[in-house]
């Protein structure tokens, strides 16, 4: 997979788990680790990537930053957000599995800190990368035991060009649904790549940037 086609866009987070979602709950934005989270992202298609990743993202009301490293089959992600009301931080660890058809399976656990609580959680993912003649598609899905969250994102890479362009949708049980659309900008074929993007539901703009060696 050439640079061009490396994800560099968003969850609480480990090579897929770059990608990260904001959710609202009850007026209040918190952090999910989609691609944890898996956020936003990020993962080269070989199972066992070495790599690390770092994003910001900043909206009218709120920011977060993202961080993942992955060494082999592990890796170990780091989500915080800053939003009206409070912050979240989540900790994140999961183990890469091969699957057929060129499928990588993610297993782990998170940590979540809200409210001065910790609370425990289960995440289980699944990502691909799609070799196309005009480019590339790379697709994520997750879940998380913690509030039942869910994540999903695909993202195009069109071939020869420093643009990709990003769908992503996530939620919990607890009353939460979003869905957003991102592009980003690869600078000087390198690893840093400026995004910006809109949260339909929250009807809010955001802009970010990020660093993915995957």
């Amino acid at each position: 997979m050439s640079s061009k086609c490396r994800i560099a866009a968003i969850a609480a987070v480990f090579p897929s788990e770059v990608f990260f979602a904001r959710v609202t709950m009850r007026g209040r934005r918190v952090a999910q680790i989609a691609a944890l989270t898996t956020l936003t992202t990020l993962a080269a298609p070989a199972a066992h990537a070495d790599g690390e990743f770092l994003q910001y993202d900043r909206g009218p009301s709120d920011h977060t930053l993202v961080a993942s490293i992955g060494r082999g089959p592990i890796s170990g992600g780091l989500t915080f957000s800053d939003y009206d009301g409070g912050a979240e931080t989540t900790l994140s660890l999961t183990h890469a599995v091969p699957l057929d058809y060129g499928i990588t399976g993610r297993v782990g656990a998170t940590l979540h800190f809200d409210d001065g609580e910790a609370d425990p959680g289960l995440k289980i993912a699944a990502e691909q990368y799609l070799a196309q003649d005009w480019g590339g598609l790379f697709w994520l899905a997750e879940i998380d035991s913690y509030r039942a969250g869910y994540f999903a994102l695909m993202q195009a890479f069109p071939q020869g060009m420093p643009i990709n362009l990003e769908l992503t949708a996530s939620g919990h049980n607890d009353g939460y649904h979003e869905t957003s659309v991102a592009t980003g900008f690869q600078i000087n074929d390198g690893p840093v790549r400026l995004r910006t993007g809109v949260r339909l539901q929250a009807q809010e703009a955001f802009v970010g940037v990020s660093l993915n060696t995957f």
